[in-house]
């Protein structure tokens, strides 16, 4: 064996680190898209300013006393921790740190599976690609990187048969269960391993079954483990009923990243690639893929089928599955010289990262600009913060220099950017914490929305008689609305409405009532024919 150097070429895993959290960082405005990346800043800033967790709603005035299941604390703390400390360079780099470990763990877990680097870092590259569908300063990230853990640590086990690396498992849903309800996605992954080696047990005939046996015991004893670390989080046991309530909310009809794939978009090109390439893999090479991976990959493509929050998930369950049906024959070349030459070559790096494989590029790169951030250096170098083409950062603007009077009523998305930039002076009507408003203030919300130009479209709520109805019920005083909003059109032509500010992409509208018209005289100077 080659003897070991402190320094040498950078292994294909520190490729991987390195460029994805590098890139990420640098070209990080997709990460700021989501409104819920707002109030999770501010929640995080709250929990730590304050030492508490909040058991009720804090941002909105339409049910102030709502109970609030704040299950991803942890993940708001270390976001809004890096935001004190670094803005929104800190936050970034947090979350590009998450997302580059969540690839290099999945191409470790390639790699132990004795997938060869030819097979592993493109598959590691396309699952990636994919996966970025649910890449923002949100914790879904964090359930990426612990559902490949995860299955890491089942793999493991599968190979080594030691008991000692099932101890990370209880520690990966303490984790977990503190970062986003995505925990539960782990459990059915104990699940199908438990149900593959059962399948092998009944399977076996009458030879010895002694170390299936084990294996499920073991996996079922540390399934229970991990569902008492589960209960260690604020809310204690109060999440799986919290979990099975949200799951049927009706509201999801409407939410983009909860509806089936659209396959015109041509950014779904690489879930079909994945599909296509895992079904002709199964079809015309001899199975070698475990059934409980396999059995995994299927329920996830259904899952995701109805719901594309889920696509990333059977990225990586499908890439594992055609991982293990590749190996044996691109070890084998089947005949293809140019494929035996290629096999050949890995060889040659897959040494080289057993040797050199200590993952110090990974760390160097990491530690390094991690203090630059801090340093507040990026700030020069790096522009960061809410796309004003996305959010009405103008507008906001506009209303925090002359102190609207009243309540605020703006959709989900933008209600989400008012909390960052207007609260505590303002409160919302809603933002994008739908799972704990419920159907109903969700669903009085799009039917403000639901319409043609200049026409409405009833909700699902036949006594709907417009859009005034709900600014009645809940004293609305003025409206930040996106300019090409079907709900802009109709408050153009509402008589009871004035408009008092426009820019590109946003238009604010002030009730037309007796004393604020007093107020626009006062403070904008408009005055009006008696």
């Amino acid at each position: 064996m080659p003897k070991q150097r402190f320094l040498s070429l950078p292994t294909f895993g520190d490729i991987i680190f390195v460029v994805f959290s590098v890139v990420i960082f640098l070209k990080h405005d997709f990460l700021l898209l989501e409104g819920d990346t707002a109030w999770i800043i501010r929640t995080g800033e709250y929990i730590i300013t304050t030492g508490i967790i909040p058991s009720h709603d804090l941002y909105s005035y339409t049910h102030p006393y709502l109970p609030w299941i704040v299950y991803q604390w942890g993940f708001e703390v270390i976001i809004g921790g890096a935001y004190k400390i670094s803005g929104f360079h800190g936050a970034v780099w947090v979350c590009s740190i998450i997302i580059a470990s969540t690839l290099l763990l999945f191409y470790k877990l390639l790699r132990l599976m004795g997938t060869t680097v030819l097979v592993a870092f493109p598959l590691t590259l396309l699952t990636g690609t994919m996966a970025a569908l649910d890449w923002d300063v949100r914790p879904g990230i964090v359930s990426q990187l612990l559902f490949v853990a995860t299955l890491f640590t089942l793999q493991e086990f599968r190979l080594t048969k030691e008991l000692r690396v099932l101890y990370r498992l209880p520690l990966i849903f303490l984790i977990w269960a503190n970062m986003h309800l995505g925990f539960v996605l782990g459990f059915v992954a104990i699940g199908f391993v438990m149900l593959e080696r059962y399948l092998c047990f009944l399977t076996k005939g009458t030879t010895d079954k002694t170390q299936e046996r084990r294996e499920i015991v073991l996996l079922a004893i540390f399934l229970g483990i991990c569902l008492l670390a589960t209960l260690i989080n604020p809310n204690s046991y109060g999440l799986i009923p919290y979990f099975l309530r949200v799951a049927s909310l009706k509201q999801y009809d409407y939410i983009a990243e909860m509806q089936s794939p659209d396959f015109h978009d041509a950014g779904l090109i690489i879930y079909q690639l994945i599909f296509m390439t895992l079904i002709i893999s199964l079809t015309f090479l001899q199975r070698k893929a475990d059934l409980g991976m396999l059995f995994m990959a299927f329920g996830f493509l259904i899952t995701s089928l109805h719901s594309l929050r889920y696509s990333p998930y059977f990225a990586f369950l499908s890439s594992i599955v055609i991982a293990q049906q590749l190996n044996p024959y691109i070890a084998a070349g089947q005949g293809m010289m140019v494929i035996e030459r290629l096999y050949r070559q890995s060889l040659k790096f897959d040494e080289r990262e057993k040797i050199f494989g200590s993952g110090l590029y990974s760390l160097a790169v990491a530690f390094i600009i991690t203090l630059v951030v801090m340093s507040g250096y990026t700030g020069r170098v790096v522009d960061s913060g809410f796309s004003k083409e996305v959010f009405p950062v103008e507008a906001c603007n506009f209303v925090k220099q002359h102190e609207l009077p009243g309540n605020l009523y703006s959709d989900g998305y933008w209600g989400s950017y008012a909390i960052f930039s207007l609260y505590p002076r303002y409160k919302v009507f809603i933002d994008t914490r739908f799972d704990m408003y419920g159907d109903e203030v969700f669903l009085e919300s799009k039917a403000c929305h639901l319409r043609k130009k200049h026409v409405l479209i009833k909700s699902s709520d036949d006594k709907f008689e417009g859009p005034n109805q709900v600014f009645d019920k809940y004293q609305v005083n003025w409206i930040l609305i996106g300019k090409e909003e079907p709900l802009a059109y109709t408050l153009k032509a509402d008589k009871g409405w004035i408009e008092i500010y426009s820019d590109e992409i946003a238009m604010i509208f002030l009730r037309d009532n007796e004393a604020n018209r007093v107020w626009l005289q006062d403070n904008l100077g408009i005055r009006f024919a008696t």
